[in-house]
């Protein structure tokens, strides 16, 4: 497995970022200066200026959490229209109140798509991941869905899948930093 190294794999890890605020003329103009990867607003060296010949209310903020979540509901909404027949398959595991594991997913059509399963690293190795996955696929299968997607890192659970029936369809590597994202399926039926 061919692997790329980080200077520093801090770098690579999600940075907290608060409320949401406008980005200062300065930082929406370094927009379009960053590194690789970072996307050029338009053809200006201000980002802003695009904004406000669209709309001069526009404002180029960084997203909080509760940003990115309304950004993910919005998302959702749009997809219903297209994605008929939602159900959702989330479980967790709770000991004095406190999630220990969960799984969040979700199908449409005949999938069920894993969107994330965790165990708290105290409660890993006790079979609480193959619990909830089990009784997701069960539920799911109940249901009418005949098939499962996800997707994982290779510093997460990689070799668990495949123990569960699952068959990784490919790999990404290096995808994120030195981290390699692979893809499994599974035929329910």
């Amino acid at each position: 497995m061919s692997q790329n190294s980080a200077d520093n794999e801090s770098d690579y890890l999600p940075q907290p970022v608060g409320e949401s605020q406008p980005m200062s003329p300065s930082q929406s103009a370094s927009l379009s200066s960053q590194p690789d990867g970072m996307t050029d607003l338009s053809s200006t060296t201000d980002p802003g200026s695009t904004l406000h010949n669209i709309d001069e209310n526009l404002h180029l903020c960084h997203s909080s959490e509760r940003d990115q979540e309304e950004v993910h509901d919005k998302l959702r909404a749009y997809n219903h229209r297209y994605w008929k027949d939602i159900k959702d398959f989330s479980l967790h595991i709770e000991r004095d109140g406190q999630i220990v594991a969960g799984i969040v997913a979700a199908s449409t059509f005949e999938t069920l798509e894993v969107e994330f399963l965790f165990v708290d690293e105290k409660w890993r190795g006790k079979g609480l991941g193959s619990l909830l996955l089990r009784t997701a696929e069960h539920n799911a299968r109940q249901a009418g869905v005949r098939h499962v997607l996800l997707n994982t890192y290779n510093f997460q659970a990689p070799a668990f899948y495949p123990k569960m029936g699952y068959r990784r369809l490919f790999e990404i590597n290096p995808c994120l930093g030195p981290y390699a994202q692979y893809f499994f399926w599974k035929d329910l039926d």
